[in-house]
């Protein structure tokens, strides 16, 4: 099974619910033989392998993978159900702590999706962080009533620094299960301005006593986060978990709406809607056909089909972009007050040193 074929594969399985005569084409591709070996390590990859296992069993199709590989999904799909309940209710009493100090989070990303129950089975969406938004001004008071109660962030905050960023130093606590991110923007710069907290707050919703973004607010920061803040089409990335997101938002109310009429980075929205459209086989999405798409389409064709040559393709453009910005923050320091003082903070602290070499480790 080519990497090409397993993500085809995923993506028909992951769309059983919504389009249920699809079982045929899944049971077919099943009695002619999976190499599961190999999709149990791409699904894993893309952090979909519980979504997988649940779709194939509300479908009634398990019978058809080995009985221990039933019985490890089964295991494994537990137990992120109970880290996602564990994660609601770290949640609620968060929320709860904050509507005392006066604070109103909204709840982002995967948080916002267990809270809404967008899925029907709590253990189908792996959940990293609690993200959640808050004013800019309220960012230091949330962070530090959270230290107060047992948070610690590994790294500094400098407040001169807060407009390179968009959220706190990642919060973490010794006896909760997930690290904590609070925004005071969802999107990097040069994009922030696409889908703005003022936007966000104005057309938030209360689910089961929380907030959360509008539904077309989710679409987009999904969309958004995927393609700017990850850097989906600069690199070519296909992320599972993400589309499949975005596939399953689709069919909420207003969506696809929204979709078609945000045109704030257009290649970048309309190559993401081609791609979950040819994975998912999802034709409703509003796609606009463009000679322009046809050519930055070339990234995911490299990415599915060529492996190899993408990681290389990848690689060279990851350090010449890494390169770029030291000459440009080093010519902009010679002019530029706030990026000398920033580049001072920078090249005295010894930790970021190991924080910047991880980073190479870890490229996309």
């Amino acid at each position: 099974m080519t990497y090409k074929q397993a993500l085809y594969f995923i993506g028909e399985v992951l769309s059983l619910n919504a389009y249920p005569e699809r079982k045929t084409s899944v049971k077919l591709q099943l009695e002619l033989g999976v190499n599961w070996d190999e999709m149990v390590r791409y699904s894993t990859g893309h952090m979909v392998f519980q979504a997988v296992y649940l779709n194939l069993k509300r479908a009634d199709l398990l019978n058809y993978l080995p009985k221990d590989l039933v019985e490890y999904a089964a295991k494994l799909t537990q137990l992120n159900r109970v880290r996602n309940l564990a994660i609601l209710k770290q949640t609620k009493a968060i929320q709860s702590l904050l509507n005392q100090q006066g604070i109103e989070p909204v709840f982002l990303k995967g948080t916002a999706l267990l809270l809404e129950n967008l899925y029907q089975d709590i253990g189908e969406r792996m959940v990293g962080d609690i993200d959640f938004l808050v004013s800019e001004d309220q960012i230091v008071p949330a962070a530090t009533f959270l230290k107060v109660l047992g948070y610690q962030s590994k790294g500094a905050f400098i407040a001169q620094e807060q407009s390179q960023s968009k959220h706190y130093p990642r919060l973490t606590h010794p006896n909760e299960i997930a690290a904590l991110e609070i925004h005071w923007a969802v999107v990097a710069k040069p994009f922030h301005k696409t889908l703005a907290y003022r936007e966000i707050f104005r057309d938030k919703w209360q689910v089961n006593g929380f907030y959360v973004p509008s539904y077309p607010h989710q679409a987009i920061h999904n969309l958004m986060n995927t393609q700017v803040n990850d850097k989906g089409l600069l690199y070519g990335k296909i992320m599972m978990r993400q589309m499949y997101d975005g596939f399953m938002l689709s069919f909420k109310p207003e969506v696809l709406e929204a979709l078609s009429n945000f045109n704030a980075v257009f290649y970048r929205k309309n190559s993401y809607l081609k791609l979950i459209k040819h994975l998912f086989n999802r034709a409703q999405l509003p796609v606009k056909e463009t000679i322009g798409l046809k050519f930055v389409m070339w990234r995911y064709y490299l990415s599915i089909n060529f492996t190899k040559m993408n990681r290389m393709v990848k690689d060279v453009m990851y350090f010449s972009g890494r390169f770029m910005h030291y000459f440009i923050t080093t010519a902009q320091a010679c002019y530029k007050k706030e990026v000398r003082t920033y580049l001072y903070r920078r090249l005295s602290n010894l930790a970021w040193y190991k924080q910047h070499v991880r980073s190479y480790k870890n490229r996309p």
